[in-house]
């Protein structure tokens, strides 16, 4: 599919989310965009494969063991509850210590039982450092469900504070087969967007072709990282930058845009 002459002029308030929107319910990053008048459109950049679900199955039976349980993302705490669904014993997780990254998570974790959350964290690092200052528990390991693609970030500062991990990857990222005919046939239909948001330095890896075809010209664009990990891929690809959210949720993704 080639885009047409008027395809190229820019859609003023147009926000391309690269994510995928939550379903079956209302997406808090495109209401509030569309709060604040902005016209949101997400394109997921990622598919998931859930994989280990029996391994953390039974460390969550176990739970005990353990002197927390750390999500660092969305898809991990979903990741949790489908090992909780195909558990066959009745547990209570609501007195497991619970940290997360961010409010998205945070809520996640909570719909999922578990209610002990610290969710003011924007990203990995300041949740390890909140984790050093404030888990006195170094007896037990903490449990850290992640995904194939994580940084080191989290795991390499607590090791180093003392504490021992129990990562299980519960599942792998792959790269959505849509993204390049779901951004032509927009860019078709309502012309470039004014913002690109990436939330992921995946997403970041998985959209390259499409920048460097001249596409998606994001050097025309105004560039939004949802936080410094996405920050460092966007510039490590010489893609300039225009704002970095504070925190990754839909209130500091307004705040960017100012």
């Amino acid at each position: 599919m080639s885009t047409s002459t008027h395809a190229t002029k820019l859609s003023k308030k147009s926000v391309l989310l690269f994510r995928a929107p939550k379903e079956g319910t209302t997406d808090l990053f495109e209401k509030e965009l569309r709060e604040h008048k902005y016209e949101p459109v997400s394109i997921p950049v990622l598919d998931f494969n859930y994989i280990n679900i029996d391994k953390l199955s039974q460390c969550l039976i176990q739970y005990r063991d353990y002197s927390a349980i750390v999500f660092t993302s969305q898809r991990a705490v979903e990741a949790t509850q489908l090992s909780i669904s195909d558990s066959s014993k009745e547990v209570n997780y609501s007195d497991l210590t619970c940290y997360v990254v961010g409010g998205s998570t945070c809520k996640a974790a909570k719909d999922a039982g578990f209610n002990a959350v610290y969710g003011d964290a924007g990203n990995a690092e300041k949740l390890a450092e909140y984790i050093t200052t404030e888990e006195k528990c170094r007896d037990k390991p903490i449990l850290y469900p992640c995904g194939n693609l994580r940084r080191d970030t989290l795991s390499k500062k607590l090791k180093e504070a003392g504490f021992c991990l129990n990562e299980i990857e519960v599942y792998e990222t792959v790269r959505n087969k849509s993204i390049k005919l779901k951004v032509e046939e927009l860019i078709q239909h309502q012309g470039l967007p004014e913002y690109v948001v990436y939330f992921s330095p995946s997403g970041v890896q998985y959209t390259e072709d499409i920048v460097s075809s001249g596409i998606l010209p994001l050097d025309q664009l105004k560039v939004i990282a949802i936080g410094p990990t996405t920050e460092k891929e966007l510039r490590e690809k010489d893609i300039p930058v225009y704002s970095v959210a504070s925190i990754p949720d839909p209130e500091g993704l307004i705040q960017a845009f100012s």
